[in-house]
This record gives structure tokens, C-alpha cells and sequence, in this order.
């Protein structure tokens, strides 16, 4: 298994590490157990701020960027199409959502990283 490393100061970024074997449990190696009955805490979540994300020089300078078309598990306000209808004309066909709330983050996005390859798929 390949393993990288990046660290606070940055003399690691994504520095190639010798690969992993997974092998039987071995002596003085740290082990992690995972006890699923026994909750202590919820995960909340992992997020990052875009600058840390995208910047070349400050962040991980991220250069591609998938986007879903359409809805994705991850919208915000419940599940949504472009079209509601089964209508073949798309009369009623929308990007206004797109328009309001990710057009304007992907600009954001692009001026932290003008590199930035944006890959769409449904």
C-alpha cells in the first residue's frame, strides 16, 4: 500500500513513504482498536478552507476539482434536479441554483487556483 506524508512546517509534502504491508499483529507496533458499541463522541466532520485547499504556495494547491451535475449527497437543502419534469422540451430545465451558490465558489476557487481543471459528471 502506498503511504504519503505531509507535516505542519511543510518539509513534507505528499512525500512518498516506503510502501505498507498489512501483516499480522506485531510486537511494539501501535494498535488501533475500535470498539463500535462503546460511542464516546460524535465525528462531526473534515473540512479545510479553500486558501488551505487550492493556494500553490501557502495550501496543498489542489489543481482539480470534480463536480457533480446535478444533486449530490452533499447539497444542502435536500436532493434537486435541473428538471423536475418529465418533460422532453426542458421547458422548465434551471441552473439557477448553480448560478446563486456554486458559479460564484467556483470563481472563488479559481482565482486562489488559476490551474484549476474542473471534471463535471453526473
Amino acid at each position: 500500500m502506498d503511504a504519503f506524508l505531509t507535516t505542519p512546517d511543510k518539509k513534507n509534502l505528499l512525500t512518498k513513504l516506503p510502501p505498507l504491508r498489512w501483516e499480522g499483529g506485531g510486537v511494539g507496533l501501535p494498535e488501533i482498536l475500535v470498539e463500535s458499541e462503546h460511542k464516546l463522541q460524535p465525528f462531526l466532520g473534515v473540512g479545510a478552507a479553500l486558501k488551505a485547499l487550492f493556494n500553490s504556495k501557502t495550501g496543498n494547491g489542489f489543481a482539480v476539482l470534480r463536480l457533480c451535475i446535478g444533486a449530490s449527497d452533499f447539497n444542502h437543502d435536500g436532493s434537486y434536479t435541473s428538471c423536475d419534469t418529465p418533460d422532453p422540451t426542458l421547458a422548465a430545465f434551471s441552473i439557477e441554483r448553480e448560478l446563486r451558490f456554486l458559479i460564484p465558489l467556483l470563481k472563488e476557487i479559481k482565482k486562489i487556483q488559476p490551474k484549476l481543471t474542473l471534471i463535471a459528471s453526473p
